[in-house]
């Protein structure tokens, strides 16, 4: 992780949440990104 910190991948992603399981969602609009919170959160009260 400090790797990633220090050298992060050049993206166009501006949102992420994680998923729930482990991974990330990752977003290029605010709307894409509270899909993908209403996605995780979803998934949390299932488990």
């Amino acid at each position: 992780s400090l790797e990633a910190a220090m050298h992060p991948a050049v993206t166009d992603y501006f949102y992420f949440v994680s998923n729930g399981n482990g991974h990330h969602r990752f977003a290029h609009t605010l709307e894409e990104h509270n899909r993908n919170v209403a996605a995780y959160r979803k998934a949390v009260m299932q488990k």
